[in-house]
């Protein structure tokens, strides 16, 4: 049996919880199954991503896409199909730099609202 189980990585949320809760969450259908004053958890099947509020003391700037993650995903077109109309139903500035999925060659592409960049696609096999 393996030892690890799954990557969960940090996401900086400059305003907190903000927008990329809100997307994470309210759109790409991630639970919160924990949250705090300043960081949650939000998992969705065999992944998940932490979000951590951003201080001053967090030196890198923010929106320079610094990080990208990328979630493979079985059925990319069914992705898309559930993940399109709530994005299409945002408000504006309800979600800031939130952007529609741009279909890949081999998968979609999200921009996180938080300004690094989350994809997801088919897996490399």
């Amino acid at each position: 049996m393996s030892n690890f189980i799954q990557i969960t990585p940090f996401i900086h949320a400059r305003h907190w919880p903000g927008s990329s809760h809100r997307f994470l969450h309210g759109n790409a259908g991630f639970e919160t199954l924990f949250r705090t004053a300043n960081r949650a958890y939000l998992p969705r099947e065999t992944v998940g991503f932490r979000l951590l509020e951003q201080t001053s003391e967090d030196r890198a700037p923010h929106g320079n896409r610094r990080l990208a993650y990328y979630i493979d995903v079985h059925d990319v077109d069914l992705w898309y199909a559930e993940l399109k109309p709530k994005l299409d139903a945002l408000t504006p500035g309800r979600c800031p730099r939130a952007r529609n999925p741009a279909p890949w060659p081999t998968g979609i592409a999200r921009a996180a609202p938080d300004g690094d960049l989350i994809a997801f696609g088919r897996a490399i096999r």
